[in-house]
């Protein structure tokens, strides 16, 4: 049994086609009332081979008049199996993208405890705070500068002294 078909009805509803040649002469069972008004529409109906989506067309002869119907379409049992043969590709997916998201994470929880020298973020916070209300009270100030004249931290204008 083919998963996938295409019938052809006339503007009575008589099967002119069908996947099962016993089918062909009997009327179509689902309904075509928007087909015969002129639309292309899809549904989902269950039909002699089974649950199915289904798109149905009016077709039209050369002064413009419906002459009959085409549907084609596949079976749910069809869809749910192509899902599972996807499956494994799709987990497939999901464990790369897992992988390089913990791979990212963990170079960047190093970047940032190389860059914060290891210090935990509430001890970042009370630093900042700290040299917030240092700068806050300050009136007057000290600013040093290396051999270029770039300005500098204490701890680095002290290495370049000499004693």
């Amino acid at each position: 049994m083919r998963h996938r078909f295409r019938h052809a009805h006339d503007s009575r509803g008589t099967r002119l086609t069908h996947a099962i040649p016993e089918f062909v002469g009997h009327p179509y069972s689902g309904d075509r009332s928007h087909a015969l008004a002129g639309e292309t529409y899809t549904v989902t109906e269950t039909g002699q081979l089974g649950p199915s989506v289904r798109t149905i067309a009016p077709i039209y002869d050369t002064d413009g008049s419906i002459v009959g119907l085409v549907s084609s379409g596949v079976l749910l049992n069809q869809i749910a199996q192509e899902n599972r043969q996807q499956l494994p590709g799709l987990a497939l997916i999901v464990l790369a993208l897992l992988l390089m998201s913990s791979l990212v994470s963990y170079v960047l929880a190093r970047y940032l405890s190389r860059a914060t020298n290891g210090q935990a973020p509430e001890s970042l916070v009370r630093a900042q705070a700290l040299n917030r209300a240092v700068l806050a009270e300050a009136r007057e100030g000290l600013v040093l500068l290396d051999e270029l004249g770039r300005p500098c931290s204490p701890m680095s204008a002290l290495g370049t002294f000499s004693i």
